[in-house]
């Protein structure tokens, strides 16, 4: 399981999909269960090469009731975004495992190892 917290003191590293019908915000929605869809505000999000991206965007927040401090990420969902990451290049895959931390506040390169 992974998460984002509110904290206007830190950014966090996401890929950003477009171009999709409301039918597929609605899947998404479904699928997510136990998350919310959250409007990202225009103009806080900045690509690598420092393009700021003004379209609508929306990031999925775990619902209070649903979080668990103490629940550590499953191996095999953290494998799959582990993979996910690498398709975006190295940079993002640092930026990534550097940036990710658990409930113990340990970096997930070094949960990973």
């Amino acid at each position: 399981m992974l998460n984002v917290k509110k904290n206007e003191n830190c950014w966090i590293n996401a890929v950003l999909l477009g171009g999709f019908e409301e039918k597929f915000h609605a899947e998404i929605d479904k699928r997510e269960e136990g998350y919310k869809r959250v409007e990202v505000p225009k103009n806080h999000i900045v690509t690598y090469d420092g393009k700021i991206i003004t379209n609508d965007a929306f990031i999925y927040v775990g619902l209070e009731y649903m979080r668990d401090e103490n629940i550590l990420p499953i191996k095999s969902y953290l494998d799959l975004c582990i993979e996910g990451a690498k398709c975006y290049g190295n940079e993002f895959l640092q930026d990534f495992l550097f940036t990710t931390w658990t409930r113990s506040r340990v970096r997930l390169d070094k949960y990973k190892s």
